[in-house]
């Protein structure tokens, strides 16, 4: 529990640091979507445009991270009942020393992509200051909510109003 907490807070400490060191504000994260092109931890491409007029859902979380794994099967349902309606959805793991396939199974067997955020080119800017964060863009790559701990009937309702746009 203690080594949890301490993992946990040097997470946040490491965002921080480094969004301070490239001299941008460690608590603001950015109001567009990212693009993210990389390999998935299954060894699949993957890619996201933001103009790619797609919803997209990014879950930012850790294995060690107990509200992380309590959100992907809110996450995983929302995204198998709405895949087919133009959502995308990735999981950006912030583990550093686990292995992928830890990573997979702290996953839990979900249906949407998992990656790594040390295999991407994100910025500091772009990452979370603490977990779980998870993000709905719009068809045009805006973000339209931020959740910490989901709330499954809050989520659902805020992706159903950014599909049906």
């Amino acid at each position: 529990m203690i080594a949890r907490a301490v993992r946990r807070g040097l997470t946040r400490l490491g965002v921080v640091l480094a969004a301070l060191a490239l001299g941008l504000p460690a608590h603001a994260a950015p109001d567009r979507l990212p693009p993210l092109a990389t390999t998935t931890l299954d060894g699949q491409p993957f890619a996201i445009n933001p103009a790619a007029h797609a919803v997209v859902v990014v879950h930012f979380w850790a294995t060690w991270c107990a509200p992380c794994r309590a959100d992907m099967p809110i996450l995983d349902a929302a995204f198998q009942r709405h895949r087919n309606d133009g959502l995308r959805m990735v999981g950006i793991s912030l583990d550093t020393a686990a292995s992928r396939s830890r990573i997979l199974a702290g996953g839990m067997g979900v249906h949407f992509p998992l990656i790594r955020a040390s295999d991407t080119h994100l910025r500091p800017r772009d990452l979370p200051t603490a977990l779980p964060e998870t993000r709905i863009y719009d068809r045009d790559g805006t973000v339209l909510a931020r959740f910490g701990p989901l709330d499954a009937a809050r989520f659902a309702q805020a992706l159903d109003t950014a599909l049906a746009r």
